[in-house]
C-alpha cells in the first residue's frame, strides 16, 4: 500500500495478524510505526499520512472505515482510494 491520507478517518480493526500502521504529517516523513491488534480504534488524524504493512507472508488486517465530516477532500473520488464517490 502506498501512504494515503482522509480528512477526518476513524478505524475499527476487526482482526489483524503481523499488522502495523506507520503514520507521519507528509508523505516523505511516514516514520512512526505502531502494531495493529484486533478490537483497537484509531484515528488518522486531518492530512496525517498513514500506511498499512505487515511483519509476515501471512499477516493481514481486517478493518472497518468511518469518514467523519463533509465529503469535500474525496469530490470526484480519491486518487489513493477511488471507491469513494461523491
Amino acid at each position: 500500500m502506498k501512504p494515503h491520507y482522509h480528512e477526518d478517518e476513524y478505524m475499527y480493526i476487526v482482526d489483524a495478524k503481523d499488522a502495523f500502521v506507520t503514520y507521519g504529517p507528509t508523505k516523505e516523513t511516514t516514520t512512526t510505526r505502531e502494531p495493529l491488534h484486533a478490537g483497537e480504534i484509531i484515528r488518522a488524524k486531518d492530512g496525517e499520512w498513514h500506511l498499512f504493512d505487515f511483519d509476515s507472508e501471512d499477516g493481514f488486517l481486517s478493518i472497518i472505515a468511518f469518514f467523519g465530516g463533509t465529503n469535500r477532500s474525496h469530490k470526484g473520488g480519491s486518487k489513493a482510494c477511488p471507491f469513494l464517490k461523491p
